[in-house]
């Protein structure tokens, strides 16, 4: 049997203590940290859409089929087009397609992916900054041959599926480098959208 000042001793340690592992834990819970492009997004959604791969190079071809499908995975496509599922399919002709990935060589730019966003005009709304309030038909997106590490595959995949991610209205997160939309490719560690991610896409076609 305990004397009641040892008990009393122990109940307030284990308070202290419990209190201790509720600041613990709220301390580490994820907040939502991603940033939007601003109120435009991809007219028509991002459900049953298309993209078409024009390049080559069967590492590029493997990095960009592997970044739609994690984001198809992602957002999952198996709720018959409810909600905010995403699922492309790939085509043929750049003519049919959403967005579009292509390969182009400037070493002089310090980007190793680049997306480009496009009104119904064929004007690239990045020029005169329309991509904030008005939404976009398609998009461009390109590997930068003079910047991206052609002998990392998931590095690659990870740049695929950031510019996948500015196609749909996501901004960067310069916080956080283990999401996909943090800015810098050398220090993301996420290969594959995070619940981060995934939210940003919710709430701009929720």
């Amino acid at each position: 049997m305990l004397r009641s000042g040892y008990m009393g001793k122990m109940k307030k340690l284990l308070s202290l203590g419990i209190v201790a592992a509720l600041v613990v834990s709220f301390s580490v819970l994820p907040s939502s940290a991603y940033n939007l492009l601003g109120s435009g997004k991809l007219a028509g959604g991002i459900y049953n859409r298309t993209y078409y791969i024009g390049c080559s190079s069967y590492k590029y071809i493997n990095a960009f089929n592997a970044a739609i499908e994690d984001w198809n995975w992602a957002l999952n496509p198996y709720d018959n087009g409810n909600g905010v599922d995403f699922y492309f399919r790939k085509v043929s002709s750049s003519a049919r397609a959403t967005i579009c990935f292509w390969g182009e060589t400037n070493p002089n730019a310090k980007w190793a992916g680049e997306t480009r966003l496009f009104d119904a005009n064929g004007k690239n709304m990045l020029d005169n900054g329309s991509y904030r309030y008005s939404n976009w038909v398609h998009a461009s997106i390109s590997f930068n041959t003079a910047r991206v590490p052609e002998n990392n595959a998931s590095k690659m995949r990870s740049i695929a599926g950031h510019e996948i991610g500015h196609a749909i209205g996501l901004a960067h997160n310069q916080s956080d480098n283990g999401v996909l939309m943090y800015q810098g490719f050398v220090a993301r560690t996420a290969i594959v959208p995070t619940d981060d991610d995934t939210a940003g896409a919710r709430a701009i076609y929720g």
